[in-house]
């Protein structure tokens, strides 16, 4: 059964890249996000979130430093007005994307949260 007017936000879309920041060269967090339903992706106000959440350019925070998943700086607010019945979020490690080799310490994470939905019809 298809979901109408679903939204919810992915958080802690950081990095720890640059030798500024504990030296790891660790990992740049990229999201992308598929579905055959359309959707709307918009930034809140405060974040430094880029890209449009593909695969040639994934939502990639553009400042280096780790940032609070609770905090609006590293967050990415997603709609879908309806109907959808699924979709895919990819994480990537786009630090191989700088050059180089991460220092990997697999602590890479996002978080999907908040999640609301209109259910029409009867399950």
């Amino acid at each position: 059964m298809p979901l109408y007017d679903l939204r919810f936000a992915i958080t802690d879309i950081d990095s720890a890249w640059s030798t500024s920041w504990f030296g790891t060269r660790d990992f740049v967090d990229g999201i992308v996000l598929e579905s055959a339903s359309s959707f709307v992706a918009e930034p809140p106000a405060g974040s430094s979130v880029t890209g449009d959440g593909t695969m040639p350019s994934p939502w990639r925070n553009a400042n280096d430093g780790g940032i609070d998943e609770n905090a609006p700086g590293g967050e990415m607010r997603v709609r879908f007005p309806g109907p959808v019945t699924s979709f895919t979020i990819r994480y990537l490690n786009t630090g191989y994307l700088l050059g180089g080799s991460p220092n990997t310490n697999n602590d890479q994470a996002v978080f999907v949260t908040g999640f609301t939905f209109e259910r029409r019809g009867l399950c």
